[in-house]
């Protein structure tokens, strides 16, 4: 026959009154954090007691589990999602691209030069533009200014705005833009078109900066005769909503000009698609969201404002993966 142990007597007697009645042992601490760590105290002797201290030990595992799941992960992946990570990681972006490009543009500039010195001097010669009218062009994503030397020695070039989502950029491209001649304004630009483009009291062109996305322009429809992108398409997060908006702020009929790395042919060099199709994730994690799989001739041919006219492929040597680029000219429909 089974005979129950007898209940444990309260330490503190039971001549305590009617809190002992109701369970309510004075004897009793209450549990607190610290009493839930400790591991102090005589073994339990009972089977009641083992339950009790089982309870406790599942009491304190729950209280340490909830303590680590409201901590603040310090792991290089929660950092990175933290504001300051990801203004760390801009800054970074910014002067890794200001400093680490220049073979790249080495090796690209002559075609750049080209494309854009003739497109543009030739838009500035079919307006037949008097000195205080000037050509107002937006260069979008302007990073660290890698074609203001081709800009500036436009003839009549009257106003450049840089836009680009990331300010860590903009003292790169401001000191690049000095030096290759422009009068800079300083500090963020107004949000401002081109409609008042006109030269600088010196004649000399001006270059702004504004921080904006490439999908969301602040500026007026039709501000400005010609919109230049290079190495942007890679990265924004809708081709077809950059190119919309790109469509909505120029001026109709005159000119979006683009340069930009893209996929390689499969059937052209199936090595390098391979390899681009590989490192893509890779890329993006480490080049602020760069694409090697994109194309942007087939984003520009679906985009209703604008009209591709001239297109040109080409391999920049020496570059990888993201050696196959493409560029060239469309105009926005009237």
């Amino acid at each position: 026959m089974f005979v129950r142990p007898p209940a444990p007597s309260c330490p503190a007697g039971p001549t305590h009154g009617a809190g002992h009645a109701r369970g309510l042992c004075p004897s009793r601490r209450p549990v607190t954090p610290a009493r839930l760590l400790s591991n102090d105290g005589p073994q339990p002797t009972s089977r009641k007691l083992r339950r009790a201290t089982c309870a406790r030990s599942t009491t304190r595992r729950d209280f340490l589990l909830a303590a680590a799941a409201a901590a603040p992960c310090t792991c290089a992946v929660c950092l990175a999602q933290t504001q300051a990570g990801k203004d760390a990681y801009k800054r970074f972006f910014a002067q890794a691209l200001a400093t680490t490009m220049d073979e790249y543009e080495e090796r690209v500039g002559p075609r750049k030069a080209a494309l854009l010195g003739s497109n543009l001097a030739a838009l500035a010669a079919a307006a037949g533009r008097s000195p205080s009218r000037r050509l107002a062009v937006l260069d979008l994503g302007v990073g660290a200014a890698p074609n203001a030397p081709y800009l500036v020695a436009v003839p009549g070039m009257g106003r450049v705005t840089g836009v680009d989502p990331n300010p860590f950029m903009f003292p790169y491209a401001r000191a690049r833009a000095a030096d290759a001649g422009f009068l800079v304004a300083c500090g963020e630009g107004t949000e401002d078109g081109g409609d008042d483009a006109s030269a600088s009291p010196s004649h000399r062109p001006t270059f702004t900066t504004v921080r904006a996305a490439a999908e969301g322009l602040p500026f007026p429809d039709a501000s400005f005769d010609a919109v230049v992108c290079t190495l942007v398409l890679c990265s924004v997060t809708s081709v077809q909503d950059t190119l919309a908006e790109a469509a909505r702020v120029l001026r109709p009929g005159w000119r979006f000009l683009f340069s930009e790395h893209t996929a390689a042919g499969w059937s052209e060099a199936p090595l390098i698609r391979a390899a681009q199709a590989l490192f893509d994730p890779l890329q993006q994690a480490l080049a602020d969201g760069c694409h090697l799989t994109r194309d942007p001739e087939a984003g520009l041919a679906a985009a209703p404002g604008l009209r591709l006219v001239e297109v040109e492929r080409f391999t920049v040597p020496g570059m990888a993966f993201i050696g196959p680029h493409v560029a060239g000219v469309a105009v926005k429909k009237e």
